[in-house]
């Protein structure tokens, strides 16, 4: 099984603090059968900046921890990139990392209370330029929560969606629980089904 989204880098965001911490993850993930982990740190949500190379070093110390330990779990890197209007010109300085080797899937996020007003041209130039927006749980946005029709226009322009799995059994209480299955009912959310190549 392979986890796509995970915050296990030590001291990177409000995932792991520690590498005691990240360790812990990595054995909760093998027992839970996980061989392979994209390690997505926030990036440039105005608390966190995490640009490329940070990340890679983050994810070398790491997997060299688990190799030491004998553990068979691979990491790659990645991030959890805000959409914001520098985006594009990050992309071009090379501080943004995609969730393939082939730069085609972008794991981006919305702030929590909004959509930004520039998200539809953002996604277009992302699109034109071959780089597919994958949104991390549109589910938690307030926007989407009082009507899931506006993730529609989205998902035709071609962009995926990425349900998180603590909203689908309740972790982000009720409001986001219900979400899921009202964006289910509605097709207006669409799972990012086949692996990148990696």
């Amino acid at each position: 099984m392979i986890d796509l989204h995970c915050h296990i880098l030590p001291g990177l965001d409000d995932g792991a603090q520690t590498l005691a911490d990240s360790l812990a993850m990595v054995e909760k993930a093998i027992d839970q059968g996980i061989t392979h982990i994209m390690c997505t740190p926030h990036h440039n949500n105005g608390e966190y900046n995490n640009p490329a190379r940070k990340v890679i070093s983050a994810v070398e110390t790491l997997q060299q921890a688990i190799d030491q330990r004998g553990w068979e779990l691979t990491l790659f890197e990645g991030q959890e990139v805000r959409l914001t209007e520098q985006l594009l010109a990050e992309i071009e300085r090379q501080e943004i990392l995609f969730i393939d080797e082939k730069k085609n899937y972008l794991l981006v996020e919305f702030p929590a209370n909004e959509v930004p007003p520039y998200s539809e041209w953002l996604f277009y130039q992302l699109l034109i330029r071959g780089h597919i927006p994958v949104l991390a749980h549109p589910e938690r946005n307030a926007v989407f929560c009082k009507d899931p029709n506006k993730l529609i226009p989205f998902l035709e322009m071609g962009v995926l969606t990425q349900l998180t799995a603590p909203s689908i059994v309740g972790v982000f209480g009720k409001k986001s629980r219900k979400q899921p299955g009202r964006c289910w009912n509605i097709r207006c959310c669409i799972q990012l089904f086949q692996m990148p190549t990696i």
